[in-house]
């Protein structure tokens, strides 16, 4: 298991707290610095403001250490309003697109980022026959359900699943997820692992929309003073426990948080920690977790 960089943050604002999106300058050294500390996985999307083209001034300051990237970005809903003969040419001039931005010539992984897509399986087929073509390595979808998960992996058609987990949303877990893409060899990257910052918040920064959370909060913080943590520590270790997990995406707006995030993947907890974890935060509000839902 290893860090994946996440480049929402140098394309748009993100996170509960709507921290600005840092200068070109910075992103570059944040992405330079990531890639000198094993960090070489990164992943972005077309979606994701101008990020693409962030990564892409990376990539193109890195062109002889290519093969050691892995680079994952996503398609968007392309294909609604799309006729079926007319798929895999749509998501070839996406591809390219993605290309000509990140000025690098082929993807390492193309994820739909439309969750929907995962039930259906003419779309996924065409997004696999990119991947025939050698257009991509590795292709699959981003999903926010476990049933989305579930049928994407068995349809046959994807090779990779990108999902939330956390301290607080365990949902893919519990509904065997994990242990069905083991089964299929099917790569699992993980992303929310702070639950877009709220992990860092002090609890009376909490906004009103999310006072909800207050108790289930209060409760980790008593866990973390009992084992000797910080929440962003436990947040980190709890899913670096799960062997499940290819890469862990994590999203920083500074190099200094960078360098945190960095420190916090040294820790470790024992697994018995990480299943009364699983048993402490079961069956939360999903208004707490899914910040689709957060107003």
């Amino acid at each position: 298991m290893k860090l994946c960089l996440g480049t929402v943050q140098f394309g748009m604002e993100y996170g509960v707290a709507k921290d600005v999106k840092p200068s070109l300058a910075q992103a570059l050294d944040i992405l330079d610095y990531a890639f000198s500390n094993d960090i070489t996985a990164f992943d972005t999307a077309g979606g994701y403001g101008n990020a693409e083209e962030v990564l892409g001034e990376f990539l193109k300051n890195h062109q002889t250490d290519r093969q050691q990237l892995h680079i994952v970005t996503k398609t968007g809903n392309c294909l609604d309003n799309v006729e079926k003969n007319k798929y895999i040419s749509t998501l070839q001039k996406k591809l390219s697109e993605s290309l000509i931005r990140l000025h690098t010539d082929y993807i390492d992984t193309y994820l739909f980022h439309t969750a929907q897509y995962a039930y259906e399986d003419e779309k996924l087929h065409a997004l696999h026959q990119l991947k025939k073509e050698g257009l991509i390595k590795h292709c699959g979808v981003s999903v926010y359900q476990p049933k989305e998960a579930l049928s994407a992996i068995n349809s046959g058609f994807v090779d990779f699943i990108q999902l939330p987990f956390n301290l607080f949303d365990h949902r893919f877990y519990n509904e065997k997820v994990f242990a069905l893409a083991k089964e299929k060899n099917i790569i699992i990257h993980t992303r929310s692992t702070f639950l877009q910052g709220l992990f860092a918040m002090d609890l009376e920064k909490i906004p009103p929309f999310l006072s909800i959370a207050l108790s289930p909060l209060c409760e980790l913080e008593k866990l973390c003073t009992k084992h000797d943590l910080t929440k962003l520590e436990l947040a980190m270790a709890f899913v670096k426990s799960f062997p499940e997990i290819t890469n862990i995406i994590i999203g920083v707006n500074t190099l200094e948080q960078l360098k945190i995030n960095l420190q916090l993947y040294t820790k470790n907890i024992e697994y018995d920690l990480s299943q009364k974890i699983l048993k402490q935060f079961n069956n939360l509000n999903e208004k707490i977790y899914l910040p689709t839902l957060w107003e």
